[in-house]
C-alpha cells in the first residue's frame, strides 16, 4: 500500500478504536462550563418567567378589584338616582295632595260664604 492510503487506514483504525475502548465503560463525567452556564441562564430565566407571571397575577387581581369597585360605585349611583326619584314622586305626590286640600278648602269657604248669605237673606226675608 502507498503511504498516503495508509495513513488514512491508520487513522481510520485509531478513531475506531478509541471509540471502542470506551464504549462499555462509562468514563467519570464532569460538567463542562458550557453545560453550567446554560443552568444557570435556564435558572434566570425560571425566575424571571416566575417573576413576570406574579406580575401579571397581580395586575389581574388589582384589576378585577377595580373592576368590583367600579361597579359598587355603580351600585351605589343607581339606588341613590332610585332614592331621588322617589323622593321627586313623593314631593309630586303631596303637591298635588296640597293643591286638592287648598282648592277643596277654597270650595268649602265658597260654600259656607254661600250658606251664610242664605241665612241673612232668610233673616231678612223673616224680619221685613
Amino acid at each position: 500500500m502507498p503511504p498516503a492510503v495508509w495513513t488514512g487506514v491508520v487513522a481510520e483504525t485509531l478513531q475506531t478504536s478509541a471509540f471502542r475502548k470506551h464504549r462499555g465503560y462509562p468514563m467519570a463525567f464532569t460538567p463542562s462550563k458550557d453545560h453550567r452556564r446554560r443552568e444557570r441562564e435556564q435558572k434566570k430565566a425560571d425566575k424571571r418567567r416566575a417573576r413576570e407571571e406574579a406580575k401579571a397575577e397581580k395586575l389581574a387581581a388589582e384589576k378585577a378589584a377595580a373592576e368590583l369597585a367600579a361597579e359598587k360605585a355603580a351600585a351605589e349611583l343607581a339606588a341613590e338616582k332610585a332614592a331621588a326619584e322617589l323622593a321627586a314622586e313623593e314631593a309630586a305626590k303631596q303637591a298635588a295632595a296640597d293643591q286638592e286640600a287648598q282648592i277643596e278648602a277654597e270650595f268649602e269657604a265658597e260654600l259656607q260664604a254661600e250658606i251664610d248669605a242664605e241665612k241673612k237673606d232668610a233673616e231678612k226675608k223673616e224680619t221685613s
